[in-house]
């Protein structure tokens, strides 16, 4: 809307010497209204004021020059210093729509001046801020101030991040099954106690063997019944005894019975575990008292698996990397036959041992499924000898 001459003179007078030409109107601004803005002003002096209003009169500039007319094309623009008399800085001869066609008119010495007292006050107040320590101080701490890094919320779809020490330590096994203790067959306890000296002995020497690398044994035989299960449990027994932190896995395919034998009904079985069924923790069961974990079959019910099967592989290896004795019992073995771990590439077993029964097993016999032990891959096969005659 067009306002009053003595409004626009008003705005002269106070210094606003700016206008805005047709090439730089916002759209649907009429020809007629010359837009003017102030000049700039030093930090310390920044204020909001009113278009609407008139404004106090700006400070006169130290040596006040004299009008100086520009002209551009047809039309000339007079811009009036701030000690000239109202309606000095519109010209009467210039209509309004020729004050939009014009274009901005050069530098003039009133404007000129306006600068000159923008960089005095600039140049005034740096040195209020040198001669001032507070301000100086000021001015040098927030130079140096370090922002800091934007806080990072934990996010549901993120995972956090691991450091190597959690990333290079192992979870540690827990089995989902547990007893007070396991109930041993009282052939182990008979045993254990006639011959405590030897087995004592034994059970140091897995602990020593132990601590330097894991260890998997195999206790394996001829024939049914020459006492290969019972020497299985009570080397298992006699190593927890020492120390060793082992596990006893039961291999028998065709007649499973470490659950039963040890006293309880089997909750569970690891061929759920090789058919993907079921993940290794659930088919443990640990005894509190006896520091030994059972990895049991179900009692009674026969699995076929092929000699060398991979997952069988993988199944005593990951056993291996949580126990660092596992021993295995497995069913009696032919001269020819190639027993259940025997892999193409890796045998996971380090040792074997075969009992004999001195009743009805010929030592050729024996001899010949050592030897069929070795050449799967087994590194030490020895021949444990049961029901010897001992002279009193």
């Amino acid at each position: 809307m067009p306002q009053p001459a003595a409004v626009q003179d008003a705005w002269c007078e106070a210094g606003l010497r700016y206008r805005i030409d047709a090439a730089h109107m916002p759209a649907g601004m009429e020809p007629a209204s010359a837009a003017i803005v102030g000049p700039p002003q030093a930090y310390g002096d920044l204020a909001y004021t009113s278009p609407y209003y008139a404004l106090p009169p700006a400070t006169p500039p130290a040596t006040p020059p004299a009008t100086s007319p520009a002209t551009s094309g047809d039309h000339a623009a007079v811009v009036a210093p701030a000690s000239a008399p109202p309606g000095a800085g519109l010209s009467p001869e210039a209509p309004a729509a020729g004050l939009a066609d014009t274009e901005p008119a050069p530098a003039s010495p009133a404007r000129l001046a306006t600068a000159a007292d923008h960089d005095a006050s600039l140049l005034r107040i740096r040195k209020e801020q040198e001669h001032d320590p507070r301000k100086k101080d000021s001015l040098q701490a927030a130079a140096t101030l370090q922002v800091p890094a934007p806080l990072e919320l934990p996010s549901i779809f993120r995972e956090p991040d691991r450091t190597e020490t959690e990333a290079e330590t192992p979870k540690v096994f827990s089995p989902d099954w547990e007893v007070d203790h396991f109930s041993w067959p009282e052939i182990c306890d008979k045993l254990l106690a006639a011959e405590a000296t030897y087995f004592r002995h034994v059970g140091e020497r897995l602990f020593e063997a132990t601590a330097r690398q894991p260890h998997v044994l195999m206790v394996a035989g001829c024939r049914r019944g020459e006492g290969r299960t019972t020497l299985a449990l009570c080397l298992a027994r006699c190593a927890a005894q020492a120390g060793v932190k082992a596990a006893l896995l039961d291999a028998d395919f065709q007649n499973p019975q470490l659950g039963s034998r040890l006293g309880m009904e089997t909750p569970c079985g690891w061929s759920d575990v090789l058919a993907g069924k079921a993940p290794l923790h659930e088919a443990a069961v640990a005894s509190v008292a006896d520091h030994l974990t059972l990895f049991p079959l179900l009692d009674g019910v026969p699995i076929e698996v092929s000699p060398g099967d991979k997952r069988l592989i993988a199944l005593v290896q990951a056993i291996s990397a949580h126990y660092p004795l596992v021993v295995i019992d497995v069913g009696p073995l032919g001269a020819e036959e190639r027993h259940p771990f025997a892999g193409d590439d890796v045998c996971p077993v380090n040792a074997a041992i075969v009992v004999r029964d001195l009743r009805y097993a010929t030592e050729r016999k024996a001899i010949a499924t050592a030897q069929q032990l070795e050449r799967s891959g087994i590194p030490a096969v020895g021949i444990a000898e049961n029901f010897v005659e001992v002279d009193h």
